[in-house]
């Protein structure tokens, strides 16, 4: 099995978390940070790519289960994903359902903005620009109340999803966030994957 989330220590034993996403694989994930909410394990870092980034937000947003009902409940309604999307809307996963109607603050299952929004960790979102092909990093500070691009950014994929620019996550080279963490140099110096 392969997982699709890392643990990571930087520099003065600060705590991170990479959550790769991978589509409807990324449950594991969520169990994941759904033990770590029970646990009350916190981070300094964390950084999501596609599914991953969603499951972050959400365990920033302290909603432990609210991923595992993307997954186990929403996901199974046409208006999620399906062929008629496809077909009608030219995605077949419906990503303004999934990230505004489901998750908006007057939604079926909003994330808790607030909270999201105090956690002291520094979050990040990978997604990579469908131009240049390079991955483009965004932080909390470009998600405000109700305006999830950026995950639907990092959650979409080429063919079945062709309306934001930003487009393969780059869940399709896992390295992109280790990469880049390596890349920082206040970051580098003690990473080490558990």
């Amino acid at each position: 099995m392969c997982l699709s989330v890392f643990l990571f220590i930087i520099e003065n034993m600060k705590w991170g978390i990479i959550d790769v996403g991978g589509g409807m694989r990324d449950i594991f994930g969520t169990g994941v940070l759904d033990a770590c909410l029970e646990k009350q394990i916190q981070f300094d870092y964390a950084i999501g790519v596609s599914a991953g980034s969603a499951n972050l937000a959400s365990f920033l947003s302290c909603q432990k289960g609210r991923n595992k009902r993307f997954y186990t409940q929403y996901a199974k309604r046409k208006e999620y994903m399906s062929l008629s999307n496809w077909i009608h809307k030219k995605n077949y996963l419906d990503l303004d359902y999934i990230y505004g109607t489901l998750a908006n603050s007057n939604g079926e299952d909003p994330m808790d903005y607030e909270t999201f929004a105090k956690d002291p960790t520094e979050f990040e979102v990978v997604c990579t620009d469908a131009s240049t092909g390079k991955p483009v990093y965004f932080s909390k500070e470009d998600m405000p109340l109700d305006q999830y691009d950026i995950l639907k950014a990092s959650s979409c994929m080429p063919i079945v999803s062709s309306h934001i620019r930003f487009m393969m996550p780059c869940t399709l080279m896992v390295e992109c966030p280790i990469r880049y963490l390596l890349k920082e140099p206040y970051k580098k110096d003690a990473i080490k994957l558990l």
